[in-house]
């Protein structure tokens, strides 16, 4: 499951932490939902949150479960 958060140039380093934050919880709530579980059986999920600002990869990484 790939949660990709967007930052426009005028975004702050705030706002960047707490969207990285968000994007991690959500990952975290995708995996557990029901509907998710029902169509991976017998895959193994890897959470990635990506962020960026404009076209800049800020960063990358693969949140365990």
């Amino acid at each position: 499951i790939l949660e990709l958060k967007y930052l426009s140039a005028k975004d702050s380093d705030t706002k960047a932490e707490e969207q990285w934050a968000e994007a991690k919880e959500q990952l975290r709530r995708y995996a557990t939902d029901r509907i998710v579980g029902q169509s991976t059986t017998d895959t193994e999920l890897h959470l990635i949150r990506m962020q960026m600002r404009n076209t800049e990869l800020l960063r990358i990484e693969e949140v365990q479960q």
